[in-house]
């Protein structure tokens, strides 16, 4: 769900010229320990030092209503964009910033996270109440469109902020 998502927003923005680089990036080998990001992270296209930050969506179309942002919790001014950008699409996802601890480091935004990136993971909140994660039910007819538009819409809004209007925590 998470890729499907990074794939309208990036269609969503390429018409715009930013004025900071975008790379839209998918990885594979994320259940094998994280072997394309880690990859990446080893060579990157782009100097870790001057990425701004890593915005990851990863299980993005099951459960409640809810959305988590794993990362923001020792990064009080990520906080607040990412807040400012909930109100200011006037979203109606409700966030749940408290969760995914124990999930942080299972996707790809943790192999930047281990290189001082700044790297924040959109996901869809109560992993715990998702019954198809990682099962052979989980198969895309039991997707949630709406709750993926909504994580998307904010994902793209809290990207736009970034790299269009310079609004960098």
């Amino acid at each position: 769900s998470g890729s499907a998502s990074l794939l309208e927003v990036a269609q969503a923005l390429a018409p715009y010229r930013p004025k900071h680089d975008i790379l839209f990036l998918w990885f594979s080998g994320e259940e094998l320990g994280l072997l394309g990001s880690r990859s990446y992270c080893e060579s990157p296209l782009y100097p870790h030092e001057k990425t701004i930050a890593m915005l990851n969506m990863d299980m993005t179309g099951r459960g409640e209503n809810k959305l988590n942002i794993g990362g923001l919790w020792n990064l009080p001014n990520w906080s607040k964009f990412i807040n400012k950008q909930h109100k200011k699409i006037k979203s109606r996802i409700k966030m749940d910033n408290d969760q995914g601890r124990n999930l942080f480091a299972r996707s790809d935004h943790y192999s930047f996270y281990q290189k001082d990136v700044t790297a924040l993971f959109f996901f869809e909140a109560d992993l715990d109440k998702n019954k198809l994660y990682h099962q052979p039910t989980d198969i895309s007819e039991s997707i949630q469109g709406k709750k993926m538009a909504q994580i998307a819409q904010l994902f793209s809004a809290c990207a736009w902020a970034l790299a269009y209007e310079n609004d960098i925590p």
